[in-house]
């Protein structure tokens, strides 16, 4: 199977948009919006992966989303949730470290676009990350705020998220890996053990999946690491979870 191509998104169609608010004095923070069937639906905020730098886009009348699998994969929830995605903010526009990924302006940036996201609908915020944005996904869940019901996390760089998050998160945890991930740093093995250490306090869930084909290296988005092939497998996997915690509660 080819790779999946970026999701390109017409400026006309008026229930996806590229947005842009200010969120700390001088900063500004952009992502694109994909409007749901049901206005009152949970909002889903992705957080593409690597350095998240290029993965959304603007040319002429068009907007999209491409690279890793959660960046390019947004139409495969079928308007089923809020899709917010989100863009490297001002100050970091070259990209997002490791470190900024841990950073209280990184939380800030993130809760204030919820702020916004609220103010206009009633919603709760599942957080999803894949490779080097599990650790804004993971850190920022696990700051407390009453909006986050879930976090998301795909082929999770395990040995860089924080012992302080590790043990205050409260909120289920989701952890996704494929079998054949051939990256050294998210082996299935891995995100398997973090599973069982999060499952002392709080839900926490692992589901592994298998297939696709490798058309990249090892770590890059069109690999097993990236569920490259799977995509579909996979959305429809964590979909499934989201209902199984929605009903729980």
């Amino acid at each position: 199977m080819p790779p999946r191509p970026p999701l390109i998104i017409d400026k006309n169609d008026s229930t996806k948009s590229l947005e842009t608010i200010e969120t700390r004095p001088g900063v500004r923070q952009s992502f694109v919006h994909l409007q749901p069937i049901d206005p009152n639906a949970d909002t889903l905020i992705i957080f593409p992966g690597g350095s998240g730098r290029g993965q959304v886009f603007e040319k002429n009348a068009l907007i999209g989303t491409r690279g890793s699998f959660v960046a390019r994969s947004i139409d495969l929830w079928q308007r089923k949730y809020r899709i917010i995605v989100i863009d490297t903010p001002s100050d970091h526009a070259g990209g997002m470290t490791e470190t900024f990924r841990r950073m209280t302006n990184h939380r800030l940036d993130i809760s204030m676009l919820m702020d916004a996201i609220t103010k206009r609908w009633p919603t709760h915020f599942i957080l999803l990350g894949t490779s080097l944005s599990t650790i804004s996904a993971f850190n920022i869940g696990a700051a407390g705020d009453p909006r986050i019901k879930a976090v998301i996390l795909t082929s999770t760089h395990v040995n860089y998220l924080e012992q302080t998050a590790i043990e205050s998160i409260r909120v289920p945890v989701l952890l996704v890996s494929h079998k054949d991930d051939g990256c050294p740093l998210t082996k299935p093995i891995q995100s398997q053990k973090f599973r069982d250490i999060l499952a002392r306090n709080i839900k926490a869930d692992y589901i592994e999946i298998s297939g696709g084909s490798q058309k990249d290296s090892p770590c890059e988005a069109y690999s097993h690491h990236g569920f490259n092939g799977v995509e579909a497998e996979t959305i429809a996997a964590i979909q499934n979870w989201i209902l199984e915690i929605s009903k729980s509660k």
